[in-house]
């Protein structure tokens, strides 16, 4: 409770007994501490050292525990997810035996670092479902609420604000799948993508459900009125996700530790090295390609310098020349690889920056490094974007191969870098007709679409009743 994020400087110890260890101290605040049958605890075995070999991990079985030395702490009053157990434990002088400790006295620190890059990057279906719901129900509103003659979703503005925001959810799709499928080719590398996932979708996401929160006007706020208020629902449970498991701060973080290595490798490779990074990045990014077992013991807290998805972009151009003879749309590809040079244009930016900086290791890094962070996840990105329909435009259906939701991506993606291309207004009308499409299938918001759950009852109403309103 009293520091934070700061695992190494917690509080609760683990003195070794004959054959166990003695727990004494709390954790604050733990997601379902009270409900679980099973906690991890991250405890001081060795509280002379005080450093990272000081800690171990612990899986306590509490059905194992003594109920006289633990306690759980009152469940945490919150502005959303308020079914969730989000409480607390505490230990006074808790024995646990021995076989409760994971890998050993000192690796605590290791395995939890390593254990986060997973839970980190499956944060982001959190953030998906979130953004799916927020789009969902707003669109309904678009589609159905009549003003000045005319439906919400026939006035020019809150329309692009819809589509923005259905791009946003493409986007992230490619990153997040990109991601799941990586942990099977590439753990050694997601020191670096978990962070970048972790940041950039619940951020991506987050803002995209602020900004089309503007086309319910004051209905977002409603508890009444439309849709049993779940918009607002969303947007304080969503809030959440991109806090917990690291938060923004601690991801962008972890990843400027790493720009020094990230920076050389890249300047290292060689025609060996990128003829294996085009092979794994066939097997990661095509949808048909079959997947070995994920080996989580391949997992290092630091990725040596290596992102496959940045540093294959070069292969990723030379393959949107060779399309050239496809059966595509000339233009739409001639945006494609000219936005995709503009990418490698600021990765190499991005580089020459970090090479010529004052960097150095440590928790106190400037500002400006934490915003040339930010902007390595849009890159990132937008490299997903790339690769993602290079080796899938064959097999992911019409919509998906043509290409011009591609562009007014990678568009909205450079915008920030002051790169953007003038687009037909045609790339917009096809990006709204596969929303209208998905939405009226029920399909998922998704370059893999697929079908949701379908309600047996109709309801005849369609909003909060009074009697929730203590709830």
């Amino acid at each position: 409770k009293e520091h934070g994020a700061d695992l190494i400087g917690g509080d609760l110890t683990a003195t070794k007994v004959p054959g166990g260890y003695l727990l004494n101290g709390e954790k604050w605040p733990i997601n379902r501490a009270t409900i679980s049958g099973v906690s991890y605890i991250l405890a001081k075995t060795d509280q002379e050292d005080g450093g990272a070999r000081g800690l171990s991990l612990f899986m306590v079985e509490k059905s194992r525990l003594d109920p006289a030395n633990y306690y759980n702490l009152p469940k945490i009053l919150t502005h959303g997810i308020r079914a969730s157990d989000m409480s607390g434990i505490g230990f006074k002088d808790c024995f646990v035996p021995e076989d409760m400790l994971i890998k050993g006295e000192g690796a605590g620190l290791e395995v939890a670092l390593k254990g986060f890059q997973i839970t980190r990057t499956l944060c982001a279906a959190f953030s998906h479902g979130a953004g799916d719901t927020a789009l969902r129900t707003t669109l309904k509103f678009a589609i159905n609420r009549v003003i000045y003659n005319k439906t919400v979703f026939d006035i020019p503005q809150p329309r692009k604000i819809l589509v923005d925001g259905f791009l946003d959810l493409l986007i992230c799709d490619c990153e997040t799948i990109g991601a799941a499928r990586g942990f099977h080719v590439i753990p050694q590398q997601f020191s670096v993508w978990a962070a970048v996932v972790k940041y950039f979708v619940t951020v991506q996401l987050e803002t995209m459900i602020n900004n089309i929160s503007s086309v319910l006007g004051s209905r977002f706020y409603m508890r009444e009125e439309h849709d049993w208020g779940i918009f607002q629902k969303v947007l304080r449970d969503n809030s959440i996700i991109s806090v917990f498991d690291g938060s923004t701060t601690v991801n962008l973080h972890a990843l400027i530790l790493q720009f020094r290595q990230l920076t050389k490798h890249r300047s290292r490779r060689n025609s060996a090295k990128m003829e294996a990074i085009k092979s794994r990045l066939e097997i990661i990014f095509s949808l048909e390609k079959q997947l070995p077992t994920f080996e989580p013991e391949k997992l290092e807290i630091v990725g040596r310098g290596a992102d496959d998805a940045l540093q294959g972009l070069e292969i990723a151009l030379e393959q949107l020349k060779d399309l050239k003879a496809a059966n595509l749309n000339t233009k739409v590809l001639e945006q494609i690889t000219a936005l995709t040079e503009c990418v490698i244009e600021e990765v190499n930016a991005h580089d020459q920056q970090i090479a010529n900086s004052a960097f150095e290791f440590g928790h106190d890094q400037s500002p400006e490094l934490f915003e040339i962070a930010k902007k390595y996840c849009a890159l990132h990105a937008a490299a997903a974007c790339v690769h993602m329909w290079i080796y899938n435009r064959e097999i992911l259906g019409e919509f998906f191969a043509g290409g011009e939701w591609l562009v007014l991506s990678l568009n909205r993606l450079l915008q920030p870098f002051g790169h953007s291309q003038k687009v037909d207004q045609l790339y917009w009308e096809k990006v709204t007709q596969e929303m209208l499409k998905l939405y009226n299938e029920n399909k998922v918001f998704s370059i893999v679409p697929f079908q949701l759950a379908q309600t047996q009852k109709q309801e005849n109403k369609t909003n909060a009743s009074s009697e929730l309103q203590h709830a």
